[in-house]
């Protein structure tokens, strides 16, 4: 669902639409936050944070009933720790992006059942344009240029996942061959950091620039803020912050970061993936994540939004993503490619159609529908 400005008629927020009485009614009792309600197939019977959620099938649900009834969601942080529940058998679905995880549950082979999707999102390190020090575009670029990329491909992701560099990927039609980020190129960043050290001191100690890196709590992040840190302690003092996943997503959408990790959304349209680019999107909590508005995008966002003729609209999605790699505010990583398996004894991941009996994905960023699952003992 998203939201538009009522006076140009922009899109420029996601969100969900909440019952009005049981919102009214969460600002009484907060418990009412952990029990939140819907009109899906499944509703909440129990919820503990960072322990468990039980689904129960939902009675008054309109279409055809689920054919488990109740599920039990365990968040498990820890990669590894998922994939050995799985394969002893402990749970019967996991759904994982770490590349450990990832390269252990392709090593099961057919004692497991397993769907890949590269295809929904982009892992990326967000650059705060909105506060200093990387509202400067020499921060932004100078981050980019030291990132190891190559390094962290080999020795993190070791062909889990497809390396990325720009929001759509070699399986979408927007893809733009050749359009290739900036990285690997350490030497070109220093005289960037020390031009800005000369005009902005109090953002810098040491000729280096003060930041923070903030991740949520992940082995793997763990792992790349270490990369981080060695990569640019040339060039800026890195303070690694670490936050519970839900903090993390707040302080993205509030800005309360220099440097983070994120996946950014991939979606077939790129004219909803414009969201993520827009000045409209840019206010309290912003979907243009990076914070970065520039006025030269925005007009051939709106140019692609005047045609519908593909080559037309190619030709300005091309600029278009070529304008944000020139931008710097994202560092695109990788493709996130997203797993979901299961035990053998799990059926009906890929049954899912819509109403009218057109075949949905088995899965989509690791999100997959509960009716259609089955145990089979």
């Amino acid at each position: 669902i998203f939201f538009f400005d009522p006076d140009t008629g922009e899109p420029t927020q996601i969100g969900m639409i909440g019952s009005p009485d049981w919102l009214a009614a969460a600002e009484d009792n907060p418990d009412l936050d952990q029990t939140p309600i819907g009109a899906g197939p499944y509703m909440i019977e129990e919820r503990i944070q960072d322990q468990r959620t039980v689904l129960v099938r939902n009675p008054n649900y309109w279409s055809e009933p689920g054919l488990i009834d109740t599920f039990e969601f365990l968040p498990t942080p820890l990669g590894s720790a998922r994939t050995d529940q799985l394969l002893s058998g402990d749970i019967d679905i996991s759904h994982d992006t770490d590349a450990g995880s990832i390269l252990a549950l392709r090593d099961a082979g057919d004692d497991i059942q397993r769907v890949e999707d590269n295809s929904g999102e982009e892992f990326s390190l967000l650059l705060n344009a909105g506060s200093a020090p990387f509202d400067d575009i020499r921060v932004r670029e100078a981050a980019t240029l030291a990132f190891p990329k190559q390094q962290y491909l080999d020795f993190q992701v070791q062909g889990a996942a497809l390396e990325a560099d720009t929001q759509f990927s070699t399986e979408t039609p927007w893809h733009v061959p050749g359009l290739e980020q900036i990285d690997d190129m350490p030497e070109l960043a220093a005289p960037l950091i020390e031009a800005y050290c000369a005009d902005v001191p109090d953002q810098c100690t040491d000729g280096r620039v003060n930041m923070s890196f903030q991740h949520d709590v992940s082995a793997e992040n763990d792992d790349l803020a270490i990369l981080v840190s060695d990569a640019w302690t040339d060039l800026f003092n890195v303070e690694v912050v670490v936050v519970p996943n839900d903090q993390h997503i707040f302080d993205v959408f509030l800005g309360v970061y220099d440097v983070a990790t994120w996946r950014i959304p991939a979606w077939p349209d790129p004219d909803i993936q414009s969201i993520f680019l827009s000045c409209a999107s840019i206010s309290a909590i912003s979907v243009n994540y990076s914070r970065n508005c520039n006025d030269e995008r925005e007009a051939l966002i709106q140019a692609q939004r005047a045609t519908t003729d593909f080559d037309e609209r190619y030709d300005l999605w091309a600029q278009i993503q070529e304008n944000a790699r020139d931008s710097f505010q994202y560092l695109i990583l990788t493709h996130t490619n997203w797993v979901v398996a299961t035990g053998l004894n799990v059926g009906g991941l890929c049954d899912a159609t819509t109403p009218d009996g057109v075949a949905l994905p088995c899965q989509d960023r690791g999100v997959y529908t509960l009716p259609n699952l089955f145990l089979t003992n």
